[in-house]
């Protein structure tokens, strides 16, 4: 994370991200001693975490790896657990990035239904990805910053009109003037990034 240039944020509620894979955890420990570590980080007790337990590792689905240290892990096997733990702790905003492009289809579509959940209850779901299909898919509202700056920021003009038919579309219109798009719909990470 970078310190900020200016401003500030207040927070009322509880934040869980997955930004990258490793943050957060020890690769020297189990997956299950990585559950407790990342649980008392973010202020639960250990019996707090034993309640949560089973919801993190059905989700997960990463079977009896769990009890092998993280090192051994693939990468798709540590963000299954990595986001299991980030969506069991309660959080009123999630914060995601590329690292969920790293799991398998089936588990992206898992975590996508679940960010269709949190939307329902009324949480926060950040998005941070380059992957203009899935930002127009998932999100309602969309921020474009180039070199820092914010380029684009559009919402959708209701629930009726997905973001697609809106924001998306303005960003696109951006991109095709400035050349900031590169191939198959996917942002020059170079130019751009979106946050949501």
């Amino acid at each position: 994370m970078l310190s900020p240039t200016s401003g500030e944020v207040e927070i009322d509620g509880r934040i869980s991200a997955l930004l990258e894979l490793g943050a957060g955890f020890n690769m020297e420990y189990t997956g299950i001693e990585n559950v407790y570590l990342n649980g008392m980080m973010m202020g639960f007790s250990r019996e707090e975490m034993d309640a949560r337990l089973d919801d993190i590792l059905k989700f997960a689905d990463i079977g009896e790896f769990v009890n092998q240290p993280c090192k051994t892990y693939s990468s798709g096997m540590f963000v299954r657990l990595a986001f299991a733990v980030a969506i069991n702790i309660d959080p009123e905003i999630l914060i995601v990035g590329e690292a969920l492009s790293v799991g398998d289809v089936f588990f992206q579509a898992k975590c996508y239904k679940k960010f269709e959940d949190f939307k329902a209850e009324g949480k926060t779901i950040i998005f941070v990805s380059h992957d203009i299909s899935s930002v127009a898919k998932y999100c309602d509202r969309v921020i474009l910053f180039k070199q820092g700056r914010q380029a684009v920021g559009r919402k959708s003009q209701g629930h009726d009109q997905p973001v697609q038919e809106s924001a998306v579309k303005s960003v696109a219109e951006y991109c095709e003037r400035t050349g900031a798009c590169g191939r198959e719909g996917k942002w020059d990470k170079e130019a751009v990034e979106i946050q949501l």
